[in-house]
C-alpha cells in the first residue's frame, strides 16, 4: 500500500489555492475595468455637484516659473481658468499634455490661465514631468487628499472650466480630446 507523503499537497489544498487564484484574478479584472471606467468618463455639466458652485480654492506650490512661489485659484477671479489635475505616473495625463499646451499657446493671449494641480506626484518626478513635455503654464503640487475631496475628483487627469467669477461651468473627467477642450473652453470664454 502507496503511503503519502507529508509534502504532496492534497486536492483540497490545491482547490483552495486555485479558488484563490481565480478570486484575485476577478478582483483584478473588475478594479481594472471600474478604473478604466473612471478614467474615461465625461461628466455633463448639470450632472456634476461642483458645476455651477464656485471653485474650492487651492493653492499650488508651483515647480515651474519661481522657486518656491505659490499660486491660489481665488485670486484668479476675473480672469477664466483651465484647471487641470494630474500626475506624473498617469499615462492619459501624458497624452493630453501637448494639446494643454497647444491650446495655452493660443488661448493664455487672451486671458485664459491655465493651472496644472499635481496630486499623488513626487517633486523630482512632477519636475521632470513638465520638463518632458514643455509645460509652458504654472504647475506644481496641491494636498492630494483635502484636494481631491475638495473637486470630487473620481481619477486623472481631470479638468475643470472657471468663469471669470471662479464659477466651475464644467469639467471633464478622463483624458480631454480636441473636442472637450475646446467645448470646455467655449464654455468660460464665451
Amino acid at each position: 500500500m502507496a503511503r503519502r507523503s507529508a509534502r504532496s499537497p492534497s486536492r483540497l489544498g490545491v482547490a483552495g489555492s486555485i479558488l484563490a487564484a481565480a478570486i484575485c484574478v476577478a478582483l483584478i479584472g473588475l478594479l481594472v475595468v471600474r478604473f478604466t471606467a473612471a478614467t474615461h468618463a465625461v461628466v455633463a455639466s448639470a450632472a456634476h455637484p461642483l458645476n455651477r458652485h464656485i471653485a474650492p480654492d487651492v493653492t499650488i506650490s508651483l515647480w515651474n516659473g519661481t522657486p518656491n512661489a505659490t499660486l491660489e485659484l481665488a485670486r484668479l477671479r476675473g480672469q477664466p481658468v483651465i484647471l487641470n489635475f494630474w500626475a506624473s505616473w498617469c499615462e492619459a495625463c501624458q497624452q493630453e499634455s501637448p494639446l494643454l499646451a497647444a491650446a495655452w499657446q493660443h488661448y493664455h493671449a487672451h486671458g485664459v490661465v491655465f493651472l496644472g494641480a499635481a496630486l499623488d506626484t513626487p517633486p523630482a518626478d512632477g519636475v521632470q514631468f513638465l520638463r518632458q513635455f514643455a509645460t509652458p503654464y504654472p504647475a506644481g503640487a496641491v494636498p492630494t487628499e483635502a484636494t481631491a475631496t475638495a473637486f470630487h475628483l473620481i481619477g486623472l487627469p481631470a479638468t475643470m472650466f472657471i468663469d471669470r467669477s471662479g464659477t466651475v461651468v464644467s469639467r471633464v473627467d478622463g483624458q480631454l480630446t480636441a473636442s472637450t477642450l475646446a467645448n470646455g473652453l467655449r464654455s468660460i470664454v464665451g
